[in-house]
């Protein structure tokens, strides 16, 4: 029998919140311990960036412009797995985001689980989202990070009706903006608290 949509979209933003977890805990970390790794370590800082955890795995990559975040970044879980990748401008979330399935999700672990667009900082256009079977789970329009229009389907295939469609769409979005958010907070943390080192020291 097949599980209600409902319960699946309760469950999979109880999943997203149980990711959130390691970022919430990082957030109260001394994040003096931690590196950012950059070949100019003049401020502000230029070029291409690595962060670091106190342990050497990598935390976040990207480039940094005038100590801003710029371009694509990418934030990894503690294992190494990529969380979510992120476009900014000057700070700001402009363009493309995505996030990802983890290892808990078995086989669909790396693999996209949202794709969207990002303009000042909120979700705008369209957005999509997937089951870790590979199959479309949301199909979302934005305006000014407000959702707008949605759709939904079960693993089968199935699509639900438009009352349920929306509340999984809303809620599966705030889900993935807190942890953007949440991945956000330790990435500009890091940068502005993590210590200064030249690649390969």
């Amino acid at each position: 029998m097949p599980v209600p949509l409902s319960l699946l979209s309760r469950a999979a933003f109880a999943v997203v919140l149980a990711l959130l977890l390691p970022a919430a805990a990082s957030a109260q970390d001394d994040y003096t311990r931690h590196s950012v790794q950059i070949a100019s370590t003049t401020e502000p800082l230029n070029g291409a960036a690595r962060l670091l955890r106190p342990d050497g795995i990598l935390e976040g990559e990207g480039t940094l412009k005038a100590s801003l975040l710029e371009g694509e970044w990418a934030a990894f879980t503690s294992d190494g797995k990529k969380l979510v990748s992120i476009t900014y401008r000057d700070g700001v979330r402009q363009g493309a985001v995505k996030v990802f399935f983890r290892a808990s999700a078995g086989d669909a672990a790396g693999k996209v689980r949202m794709e969207g667009k990002m303009v000042d900082g909120a979700f705008e256009g369209s957005a999509a989202s997937w089951h870790p079977s590979g199959s479309k789970r949301t199909q979302r329009t934005y305006a000014k990070g407000k959702l707008t229009a949605a759709q939904a389907w079960r693993e089968d295939g199935d699509e639900a009706p438009a009352a349920t469609a929306s509340k999984i769409a809303e809620e599966d979005s705030k889900a993935d903006l807190a942890l953007v958010e949440a991945c956000e907070r330790v990435l500009r943390d890091v940068i502005a608290k993590g210590k200064r080192v030249a690649p390969g020291k």
